[in-house]
């Protein structure tokens, strides 16, 4: 099953040993990137330095105490409280989970890419859903619009009043074609005299601050105008 859209390209795995060794071939199934830690390290220290994951994964196996201790340590920071967490549990030790921990969803081991796919997906959807409508989400790209911010990958992105309003309304309104005549009413104001030109110029920046992959989203129709998928 290779990674599509709706699967995060960083997962921060934190485990050890075989454990480590089991989930990473689930996650390389997937396509997904791993950024691995230890059980004794620090998960808020390293998404400083590296950057917000998408998902982070816990599998400290037969250590299920410590696995809960960690998602209460994610959970209780401010850097990674609404990152999607889930724990990776031998069945054996299904009475240690303590659901008060704050681990988004759990999955027995032995670890299945396909089950793990679905439990990713699914977390993610709870943690959009948890955001209302304040949040805009495309793969890696999120836009907080009660923040008026912008995140690809986890680090922020800076983006000008009216590239933000632009990539915006296209998100919100994706699959759907605009001409720029359209574009310069709904996103600009009807009080705005600028020509088309302008809309070419912001989908240009736009495009510039978006990382491989995501740039192409915003697609541009021959003749018609633009769009994102």
């Amino acid at each position: 099953m290779p990674c599509s859209a709706a699967v995060p390209t960083r997962v921060m795995l934190i485990a050890e040993g075989a454990p480590r060794a089991e989930a990473e071939d689930a996650l390389a199934e997937l396509g997904a990137q791993v950024d691995p830690l230890h059980l004794e390290g620090d998960p808020v220290a390293r998404a400083r330095a590296a950057g917000v994951p998408n998902v982070i994964l816990v599998d400290a196996d037969e250590r299920v105490d410590l696995a809960m201790k960690i998602s209460r340590a994610c959970k209780g920071s401010e850097l990674l409280h609404q990152t999607p967490l889930l724990c990776a549990l031998p069945p054996t030790r299904l009475d240690a989970y303590d659901p008060s921990a704050g681990a988004d969803d759990f999955l027995l081991k032995p670890i299945l890419a396909g089950e793990l796919y679905a439990r990713i997906r699914q977390a993610e959807w709870h943690a959009t859903q948890g955001q209302g409508t304040a949040l805009l989400k495309s793969g890696d790209l999120v836009l907080n619009l009660a923040g008026w911010e912008a995140t690809l990958y986890g680090r922020h992105i800076y983006f000008t009043r009216q590239e933000f309003d632009l990539l915006r309304f296209l998100m919100q309104h994706r699959g759907s074609t605009f001409s720029r005549e359209q574009l310069l009413k709904r996103v600009w104001g009807y009080s705005y005299h600028g020509g088309a030109r302008t809309v070419d110029i912001h989908v240009r920046r736009v495009r510039a601050k978006l990382a491989a992959g995501l740039a192409e989203r915003l697609q541009t129709v021959r003749g018609v105008g633009y769009k994102w998928i």
